[in-house]
């Protein structure tokens, strides 16, 4: 259903649009070949050709298109490209909502203000948006130097990386820019273009390269490798990845995992990462996840039952405790007031990720997916071992997990991966598979 008419704001140009017009310019089921039909009587505040990368802009919605992988958003942003005979058209810009964007409730005609060009395509006419600055990769050092450059299939484990930068950080990751790229270097390329793209030997077939040149790469730092290096206080211990880390921050770090088939790499702040160490902690996560399966079902909680738990978070307004059942449960803030004996504004101060509660079941929803617990006493919050701090900050991973399951623009016989927005907020520590979100928002998908 169109509207009837509609005024099309180009800064203090005002273009009548009629509705035939406007249902022509709306992308639904085509949306890059119909915005470009229809011209416009005056030039955009912006020209297509004009625009550079992280460029601030600000529009208006036009149309939500649902995509096989990801939701796209179309947004007027003044853009116009000219053509050979002098007429305008409008350029849409295109927005992949990913991340904490993917389930917003967008409408027509609302606006929005943080836009940044993520690449720009005059032939086509095809502009890409982002909601986030897009981080742009820099090719020397402060003092004229250039950086190194690792290709992903050199990577070992245990290489260090000293000279990664921070480029973002969520609650429980922090993604770096280790100056590794997939295809090949950049010396390596300008030698393949200059001898003609042959293997070497005189007369052997021109080779052919899915990705010939470089490709940025970002690899992930899980925050509980963070914590075992730096958590010497209890203030890092329960603190995220974000109190401890800031973009543009750099960081020594050393290869934990490489993974060829989906041209990932994850880091450790360990120096003593070795193969054997990498795969000892594989089958510990392994084993993890086979008692986090085995746990209890939550309708085998009794009310007014008593357990104790183990700390899994702590928020300002109470803690999550794990009790043996599938999720976790709700201690709220006077609750631990009450059992410890004393008033308390910032549980950080006395509680710690991985300390014990002893609680009583309180309430469990009719859905099961609520349990709120009482305190009835604070033991001695002590977290000394590696391994108590490992198993008291993944014991909410099985909540969350990431299902596989055949997703809508998936082949017959395969399965598409389907994001859950849960997911990012749990605290496993398995080598990718989740975050990809963040991952795409830095520009380093298939489209940039």
């Amino acid at each position: 259903m169109f509207l009837a008419a509609a005024t099309v704001n180009y800064g203090d140009a005002f273009v009548y649009q009629s509705a035939r017009t406007l249902s022509m310019r709306i992308p639904y089921e085509t949306p890059w070949r119909r915005h470009t039909k229809v011209p416009v009587a005056r030039p955009g505040v912006h020209a297509l050709s004009s625009l550079r990368v992280n460029q601030h802009l600000s529009g208006s919605v036009i149309s939500l298109y649902e995509g096989t992988g990801h939701r796209k958003l179309f947004v007027d942003v003044g853009v116009t490209r000219t053509d050979a005979r002098g007429r305008h058209f409008p350029v849409f810009g295109m927005v992949r909502l990913q991340g904490p964007y993917q389930n917003k409730t967008y409408t027509y005609g609302q606006q929005v203000q943080d836009l940044y060009v993520r690449a720009v395509f005059p032939e086509p006419a095809r502009l890409f948006l982002s909601l986030t600055p897009v981080y742009k990769r820099p090719v020397s050092d402060g003092a004229g130097e250039p950086l190194p450059v690792h290709r992903l299939q050199d990577l070992k484990v245990g290489m260090p990386l000293l000279n990664a930068t921070v480029v973002s950080v969520t609650d429980n990751y922090c993604f770096l820019d280790a100056g590794v790229v997939r295809g090949q270097t950049e010396a390596e390329h300008v030698k393949m273009m200059h001898d003609g793209g042959k293997g070497g030997e005189k007369g052997t077939p021109r080779r052919r390269l899915r990705h010939p040149k470089p490709r940025p790469l970002i690899g992930r730092l899980y925050r509980g490798d963070l914590l075992e290096q730096y958590a010497l206080t209890d203030k890092f211990r329960t603190a995220t990845t974000k109190a401890i880390l800031t973009p543009g921050m750099s960081l020594p770090v050393y290869v934990k995992g490489v993974h060829l088939d989906s041209w990932q790499y994850s880091l450790t702040v360990d120096p003593g990462m070795t193969e054997e160490k990498a795969a000892a902690l594989k089958e510990e996560r392994k084993a993890q996840l086979k008692a986090q399966a085995s746990k209890q079902p939550v309708d085998a909680l009794l009310i007014g039952e008593s357990r104790k738990g183990v700390i899994t978070k702590i928020l300002p307004g109470g803690v999550k405790v794990g009790i043996g059942v599938k999720i976790t449960g709700f201690v709220p803030l006077d609750s631990v007031s009450e059992a410890y004996g004393e008033e308390i504004k910032d549980l950080s101060r006395v509680l710690v990720v991985g300390g014990r509660l002893q609680v009583e079941v309180d309430e469990v929803s009719d859905d099961g997916e609520r349990i709120d617990l009482r305190c009835l006493e604070v033991f001695p919050q002590v977290v000394s071992t590696k391994k108590t701090v490992g198993k008291a900050g993944k014991a909410e991973q099985a909540s969350g997990r990431r299902k596989e399951s055949v997703g809508k623009g998936a082949k017959k016989g395969e399965q598409k991966r389907i994001s859950n927005p849960s997911y990012d907020d749990d605290n496993d520590d398995d080598d990718y598979g989740d975050d990809e979100d963040d991952y795409d928002r830095l520009g380093y998908d298939d489209e940039w």
